[in-house]
Protein backbone atom coordinates (compact mmCIF):
# COMPACT_ATOMS: atom_id res chain seq x y z
CA UNK A 1 0.00 0.00 0.00
CA UNK A 2 1.03 3.22 -1.38
CA UNK A 3 0.54 6.44 1.16
CA UNK A 4 -0.28 10.50 -0.02
CA UNK A 5 0.29 12.97 2.66
CA UNK A 6 0.33 16.39 3.13
CA UNK A 7 2.04 18.54 5.15
CA UNK A 8 2.47 21.56 7.13
CA UNK A 9 5.36 22.72 9.41
CA UNK A 10 4.64 25.02 11.75
CA UNK A 11 6.42 28.58 10.80
CA UNK A 12 9.83 29.26 12.99
CA UNK A 13 12.67 31.78 13.01
CA UNK A 14 15.01 29.15 14.10
CA UNK A 15 15.27 25.34 14.10
CA UNK A 16 13.32 25.43 17.79
CA UNK A 17 9.89 23.66 16.39
CA UNK A 18 10.10 20.81 13.69
CA UNK A 19 6.83 19.79 14.02
CA UNK A 20 3.23 20.45 12.13
CA UNK A 21 -0.10 18.89 11.18
CA UNK A 22 -0.15 16.16 8.44
CA UNK A 23 -2.89 13.92 6.72
CA UNK A 24 -2.45 10.95 5.41
CA UNK A 25 -4.37 8.91 2.83
CA UNK A 26 -4.26 5.62 0.66
CA UNK A 27 -3.13 6.67 -3.09
CA UNK A 28 -4.94 3.88 -4.33
CA UNK A 29 -8.19 5.06 -3.33
CA UNK A 30 -7.59 8.87 -3.53
CA UNK A 31 -6.51 11.15 -5.62
CA UNK A 32 -4.80 14.65 -4.31
CA UNK A 33 -7.20 17.38 -5.84
CA UNK A 34 -5.74 20.69 -4.01
CA UNK A 35 -3.83 21.85 -0.75
CA UNK A 36 -4.86 24.94 1.49
CA UNK A 37 -2.88 25.17 4.09
CA UNK A 38 -3.54 27.62 6.70
CA UNK A 39 -1.26 29.69 8.90
CA UNK A 40 -2.83 31.22 12.10
CA UNK A 41 -0.03 33.84 12.08
CA UNK A 42 -2.51 35.34 9.14
CA UNK A 43 -4.46 36.72 12.11
CA UNK A 44 -1.85 39.34 12.64
CA UNK A 45 -2.53 41.14 9.58
CA UNK A 46 -6.10 42.07 10.70
CA UNK A 47 -4.23 42.92 14.31
CA UNK A 48 -5.98 46.66 14.10
CA UNK A 49 -9.36 46.06 13.19
CA UNK A 50 -9.56 43.33 16.17
CA UNK A 51 -7.81 45.96 18.24
CA UNK A 52 -5.15 43.46 19.12
CA UNK A 53 -0.99 43.34 18.86
CA UNK A 54 0.18 41.72 15.64
CA UNK A 55 3.04 39.88 17.98
CA UNK A 56 0.08 38.46 20.72
CA UNK A 57 -1.54 36.97 17.72
CA UNK A 58 1.46 35.56 16.08
CA UNK A 59 1.51 31.75 17.74
CA UNK A 60 2.51 29.75 14.97
CA UNK A 61 0.19 27.66 14.78
CA UNK A 62 -1.45 25.83 11.45
CA UNK A 63 -3.17 23.46 9.74
CA UNK A 64 -3.32 21.06 6.92
CA UNK A 65 -5.95 21.09 4.74
CA UNK A 66 -6.69 19.38 1.59
CA UNK A 67 -9.57 18.09 -1.14
CA UNK A 68 -9.14 14.26 -1.75
CA UNK A 69 -11.04 12.69 -5.16
CA UNK A 70 -12.41 9.56 -4.16
CA UNK A 71 -11.23 7.23 -7.67
CA UNK A 72 -14.62 5.23 -7.55
CA UNK A 73 -16.84 7.65 -7.79
CA UNK A 74 -16.02 10.60 -8.34
CA UNK A 75 -17.04 12.93 -5.12
CA UNK A 76 -15.07 14.78 -3.47
CA UNK A 77 -13.95 14.73 0.44
CA UNK A 78 -12.38 17.87 2.72
CA UNK A 79 -9.77 16.46 5.24
CA UNK A 80 -8.15 19.17 7.52
CA UNK A 81 -5.52 18.50 10.71
CA UNK A 82 -5.28 21.03 12.72
CA UNK A 83 -3.68 22.47 15.78
CA UNK A 84 -4.95 25.23 17.89
CA UNK A 85 -2.99 27.59 20.15
CA UNK A 86 -1.80 25.67 23.61
CA UNK A 87 -2.99 28.42 26.36
CA UNK A 88 -6.54 27.78 27.93
CA UNK A 89 -6.86 31.19 29.19
CA UNK A 90 -6.31 32.82 25.53
CA UNK A 91 -9.80 32.31 24.60
CA UNK A 92 -9.77 35.29 22.15
CA UNK A 93 -7.11 33.84 19.79
CA UNK A 94 -8.16 29.95 19.92
CA UNK A 95 -11.67 31.49 18.76
CA UNK A 96 -10.06 33.62 16.28
CA UNK A 97 -7.95 30.49 14.75
CA UNK A 98 -11.49 28.22 15.18
CA UNK A 99 -13.61 31.18 12.63
CA UNK A 100 -10.55 31.09 10.66
CA UNK A 101 -10.54 26.97 9.87
CA UNK A 102 -14.37 27.21 9.68
CA UNK A 103 -14.11 30.23 6.58
CA UNK A 104 -11.13 28.23 5.10
CA UNK A 105 -13.45 24.54 5.17
CA UNK A 106 -16.40 26.93 3.71
CA UNK A 107 -14.67 28.69 0.87
CA UNK A 108 -12.97 24.66 -0.38
CA UNK A 109 -16.51 23.85 -0.10
CA UNK A 110 -17.99 26.99 -2.02
CA UNK A 111 -15.01 26.03 -4.59
CA UNK A 112 -15.64 22.19 -5.25
CA UNK A 113 -19.29 21.73 -5.38
CA UNK A 114 -18.64 17.86 -5.28
CA UNK A 115 -17.48 17.57 -2.11
CA UNK A 116 -19.85 15.42 0.21
CA UNK A 117 -17.93 15.26 3.30
CA UNK A 118 -15.53 17.52 5.86
CA UNK A 119 -13.57 15.94 8.91
CA UNK A 120 -11.76 18.72 10.68
CA UNK A 121 -9.60 16.94 13.19
CA UNK A 122 -6.73 18.32 15.70
CA UNK A 123 -5.38 19.45 18.91
CA UNK A 124 -8.11 21.89 19.80
CA UNK A 125 -6.79 22.78 23.17
CA UNK A 126 -10.55 23.26 24.22
CA UNK A 127 -12.45 21.65 26.67
CA UNK A 128 -16.40 20.58 25.55
CA UNK A 129 -17.71 23.16 27.63
CA UNK A 130 -15.81 26.33 26.37
CA UNK A 131 -16.64 28.52 23.55
CA UNK A 132 -14.24 27.47 20.90
CA UNK A 133 -16.03 24.15 20.89
CA UNK A 134 -18.78 25.66 20.88
CA UNK A 135 -18.27 27.83 17.98
CA UNK A 136 -16.65 24.75 15.92
CA UNK A 137 -19.67 22.78 16.64
CA UNK A 138 -22.81 25.65 16.48
CA UNK A 139 -21.19 28.04 13.75
CA UNK A 140 -22.19 30.64 16.65
CA UNK A 141 -20.52 32.66 19.20
CA UNK A 142 -21.72 31.47 22.73
CA UNK A 143 -22.37 35.11 24.52
CA UNK A 144 -23.72 34.07 27.30
CA UNK A 145 -20.89 31.91 28.57
CA UNK A 146 -18.07 33.60 30.94
CA UNK A 147 -15.56 32.83 27.79
CA UNK A 148 -17.21 35.12 25.90
CA UNK A 149 -18.03 37.90 28.53
CA UNK A 150 -14.96 39.78 29.04
CA UNK A 151 -13.88 39.50 24.84
CA UNK A 152 -13.34 43.09 22.73
CA UNK A 153 -16.54 44.04 20.26
CA UNK A 154 -14.32 44.47 18.14
CA UNK A 155 -13.09 40.62 17.94
CA UNK A 156 -16.99 39.55 18.63
CA UNK A 157 -17.65 41.51 15.62
CA UNK A 158 -15.00 40.01 13.32
CA UNK A 159 -15.82 36.68 14.00
CA UNK A 160 -19.70 37.26 13.96
CA UNK A 161 -18.98 38.72 10.18
CA UNK A 162 -16.78 35.37 9.29
CA UNK A 163 -19.76 33.11 10.64
CA UNK A 164 -21.92 35.31 8.13
CA UNK A 165 -20.16 34.32 5.27
CA UNK A 166 -19.88 30.82 6.44
CA UNK A 167 -23.06 29.71 4.26
CA UNK A 168 -21.97 26.37 3.14
CA UNK A 169 -20.43 24.74 6.24
CA UNK A 170 -21.72 26.75 9.40
CA UNK A 171 -20.82 23.72 12.34
CA UNK A 172 -19.44 20.52 12.51
CA UNK A 173 -20.15 17.55 14.92
CA UNK A 174 -17.87 15.73 17.19
CA UNK A 175 -17.30 11.87 16.91
CA UNK A 176 -16.47 11.34 20.42
CA UNK A 177 -19.37 11.99 22.68
CA UNK A 178 -18.74 15.28 24.82
CA UNK A 179 -19.30 15.55 28.71
CA UNK A 180 -18.56 17.70 31.42
CA UNK A 181 -15.05 16.24 31.73
CA UNK A 182 -15.67 15.22 35.24
CA UNK A 183 -14.73 12.52 36.50
CA UNK A 184 -17.05 10.42 34.29
CA UNK A 185 -16.03 12.20 30.95
CA UNK A 186 -13.55 10.83 29.04
CA UNK A 187 -9.93 12.23 28.51
CA UNK A 188 -7.23 13.06 25.82
CA UNK A 189 -4.74 14.56 28.31
CA UNK A 190 -3.55 13.62 32.23
CA UNK A 191 -0.68 15.74 33.26
CA UNK A 192 -0.63 17.68 36.78
CA UNK A 193 -2.01 20.95 35.53
CA UNK A 194 -4.75 19.82 33.98
CA UNK A 195 -6.84 17.01 32.36
CA UNK A 196 -9.65 16.53 29.77
CA UNK A 197 -10.63 15.98 26.19
CA UNK A 198 -9.19 18.95 24.31
CA UNK A 199 -8.40 16.83 21.09
CA UNK A 200 -11.44 16.08 19.11
CA UNK A 201 -12.50 14.20 15.26
CA UNK A 202 -14.78 16.76 13.72
CA UNK A 203 -17.31 16.16 10.80
CA UNK A 204 -20.26 16.92 8.74
CA UNK A 205 -21.86 15.87 5.71
CA UNK A 206 -22.85 18.11 3.19
CA UNK A 207 -26.41 18.31 0.93
CA UNK A 208 -24.95 19.56 -2.07
CA UNK A 209 -26.03 16.55 -3.94
CA UNK A 210 -28.79 14.51 -4.81
CA UNK A 211 -31.83 13.68 -2.45
CA UNK A 212 -31.26 9.76 -2.13
CA UNK A 213 -27.73 9.95 -0.74
CA UNK A 214 -28.51 12.94 1.80
CA UNK A 215 -28.24 11.83 5.16
CA UNK A 216 -26.65 12.87 8.70
CA UNK A 217 -23.18 11.31 9.20
CA UNK A 218 -23.07 9.32 12.37
CA UNK A 219 -19.98 8.17 14.15
CA UNK A 220 -19.90 3.98 13.66
CA UNK A 221 -17.13 3.51 16.77
CA UNK A 222 -14.83 5.14 18.36
CA UNK A 223 -11.18 4.06 19.76
CA UNK A 224 -12.04 3.89 23.68
CA UNK A 225 -10.55 7.02 26.05
CA UNK A 226 -10.15 6.71 29.66
CA UNK A 227 -11.82 8.78 32.53
CA UNK A 228 -9.79 10.62 35.19
CA UNK A 229 -10.80 7.98 37.85
CA UNK A 230 -9.40 5.40 35.29
CA UNK A 231 -5.65 6.96 35.14
CA UNK A 232 -5.63 7.52 39.05
CA UNK A 233 -6.99 3.63 39.84
CA UNK A 234 -4.30 2.79 37.09
CA UNK A 235 -2.06 4.86 39.39
CA UNK A 236 -0.96 6.57 36.51
CA UNK A 237 0.43 10.50 38.02
CA UNK A 238 0.27 11.89 34.58
CA UNK A 239 1.36 11.98 30.92
CA UNK A 240 3.76 11.21 30.16
CA UNK A 241 4.30 8.22 31.71
CA UNK A 242 5.73 4.70 30.94
CA UNK A 243 2.41 3.47 29.62
CA UNK A 244 1.39 6.52 27.27
CA UNK A 245 5.02 7.89 26.29
CA UNK A 246 2.93 11.12 25.13
CA UNK A 247 1.33 14.55 26.87
CA UNK A 248 -1.76 13.09 24.61
CA UNK A 249 -3.79 10.39 23.63
CA UNK A 250 -4.67 9.15 20.14
CA UNK A 251 -8.42 9.56 18.93
CA UNK A 252 -9.95 7.08 16.17
CA UNK A 253 -12.87 7.11 14.70
CA UNK A 254 -14.86 4.49 12.05
CA UNK A 255 -17.73 7.21 10.41
CA UNK A 256 -20.11 6.53 8.31
CA UNK A 257 -20.49 9.14 5.51
CA UNK A 258 -23.07 8.64 3.00
CA UNK A 259 -21.95 5.38 0.98
CA UNK A 260 -18.64 5.03 2.32
CA UNK A 261 -16.89 3.96 5.61
CA UNK A 262 -13.74 6.02 6.66
CA UNK A 263 -11.37 5.37 9.39
CA UNK A 264 -10.54 8.60 11.46
CA UNK A 265 -7.18 8.63 13.04
CA UNK A 266 -5.62 11.10 14.86
CA UNK A 267 -2.41 9.87 16.86
CA UNK A 268 -0.63 12.01 18.66
CA UNK A 269 1.76 9.86 20.42
CA UNK A 270 2.78 6.21 19.21
CA UNK A 271 0.22 3.69 20.25
CA UNK A 272 0.87 1.18 22.43
CA UNK A 273 -2.75 -0.80 21.87
CA UNK A 274 -5.98 -0.61 20.02
CA UNK A 275 -8.63 -1.82 20.15
CA UNK A 276 -9.50 -5.38 18.21
CA UNK A 277 -11.93 -3.69 15.78
CA UNK A 278 -9.39 -0.79 14.43
CA UNK A 279 -7.27 -2.22 11.36
CA UNK A 280 -3.40 -1.95 10.49
CA UNK A 281 -2.82 -0.79 13.89
CA UNK A 282 0.52 -1.24 12.81
CA UNK A 283 0.24 2.23 10.71
CA UNK A 284 -0.01 3.99 13.57
CA UNK A 285 2.86 2.72 15.91
CA UNK A 286 6.08 5.54 16.23
CA UNK A 287 4.08 8.46 14.93
CA UNK A 288 6.04 11.30 15.88
CA UNK A 289 4.05 14.59 14.97
CA UNK A 290 0.40 15.50 15.46
CA UNK A 291 -1.37 14.18 12.19
CA UNK A 292 -4.58 12.77 10.64
CA UNK A 293 -4.16 8.90 9.24
CA UNK A 294 -7.46 8.44 6.55
CA UNK A 295 -7.82 5.20 5.93
CA UNK A 296 -10.81 4.11 3.77
CA UNK A 297 -12.30 0.76 3.81
CA UNK A 298 -14.96 -0.96 1.56
CA UNK A 299 -18.17 0.18 0.56
CA UNK A 300 -20.91 -0.36 3.32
Amino acid sequence: MTAGQVYKQRPSRTEKWKDGCLVAFRNSRFELIETDHLEFNDLALVADELGLDAEYLTRNNVAAVCVLRDRRDGHLLLVASAHLFWELQCVDIKLLQAATILRRVNDVVTRHRKVRSVVVCGDFNSTPNCATFFLLTTGKLDLGSGDCAELPPAVLNYIHNVLIDCTTVPCLQSAYRVGDNDETGVISTFTDKYSGLIDFILYRHLNNFDDHLVQKSTGVSTLSLPTVKQCEEAVIVAFPSRECPSDYLPLAAILNLARMEVNVRFPTAPVMKVRDDFDDAHDLVHVKYRHLHLDLGAVL
